[in-house]
């Protein structure tokens, strides 16, 4: 989606008044997880375009890396690329 993508929702997440404006990186965040979750079911594999052990702590970025962790997820670099699989 993109930073532009995001930074729409976050304006209509605040011009509703649907959470509090301190609890909108959390309401982003279930939209993030619930994005993952429908790729997870689709069978998809992530490509994180860094290294993600080196992601900033309680970045977006991370919190996706940890949540595909939990899923049963693995890094593999094999090809030079950092991609998570089952």
């Amino acid at each position: 989606m993109g930073s532009k993508g995001w930074d729409a929702i976050v304006k209509k997440i605040n011009e509703a008044g649907i959470v509090e404006p301190d609890e909108v990186n959390d309401e982003m965040w279930r939209i993030n997880q619930r994005f993952l979750d429908n790729q997870i079911r689709q069978g998809k594999n992530f490509e994180f375009t860094n290294n993600p052990d080196t992601l900033p702590k309680r970045s977006f970025g991370e919190r996706e890396y940890n949540y595909l962790k939990e899923m049963k997820y693995n890094l593999d670099n094999s090809n030079g690329k950092w991609v998570m699989n089952k």
